[in-house]
């Protein structure tokens, strides 16, 4: 008997669940939806991040709001590999709304070009290469796999997420001092000084 009640409880509890956390599409783009707080995130499609390849291309602008069955849902956040794999994606728009963004949300994104911040968005915060910071441009987050060869990090940045510069095709990649040593012993594309801020030596990435 015990076992049984067991058993009904977590069947309810799944169900639940279910309902107040539904994952559905709507313009191309899927969502988690928090039906109580009428929030919204983005997500993957499918059960697990690689059950579905390539769910996204091209362009893609999430909206601020999000409308469900007469409902309205505020897009607050993207999910851990939301994105991920998705080798046609070209460019991402980010509205003013979103305020987390996991880190491995672009991972293993080949063609992606740009992540486009909005302005109005007190949290992130992106350059003219397309790159994403936090909001105050002290930790770069993620350079797009297909960023311009030759790009210059904004002077503030003092730290950077894990994989930052995954697979990107950088000849070089120019850092303000005295953050670029940390930079450099972390990541693999050819980093140097500005020459403005010291007169040593460029160095180049292991």
């Amino acid at each position: 008997m015990r076992n049984f009640n067991r058993t009904l409880f977590s069947l309810f509890f799944l169900l639940f669940a279910s309902c107040l956390f539904a994952k559905v599409e709507v313009g191309g783009i899927f969502y988690r939806l928090d039906r109580k707080n009428f929030l919204a995130y983005v997500t993957y499609k499918g059960e697990t991040p690689r059950s579905v390849a390539n769910e996204y291309y091209g362009p893609i602008n999430i909206p601020r709001i999000v409308e469900y069955q007469k409902d309205s849902f505020l897009v607050v956040g993207i999910d851990s590999f939301a994105f991920s794999q998705c080798d046609r994606l070209i460019s991402v728009y980010i509205p003013s709304s979103v305020k987390k963004i996991e880190l491995s949300a672009f991972r293993g994104c080949s063609s992606l070009r740009r992540i486009v911040v909005s302005p109005s968005n007190s949290h992130y915060y992106s350059d003219e290469y397309g790159i994403l910071y936090s909001s105050k441009e002290s930790c770069l987050l993620k350079a797009p796999e297909l960023v311009a060869p030759n790009i210059v990090v904004g002077a503030k940045v003092d730290s950077f997420a894990p994989y930052a510069f995954n697979n990107c095709k950088l000849i070089n990649c120019t850092l303000f001092y005295p953050f670029f040593v940390i930079l450099k012993r972390q990541c693999s594309p050819p980093f140097r000084m500005d020459s403005r801020m010291s007169t040593s030596n460029s160095l180049s990435g292991s």
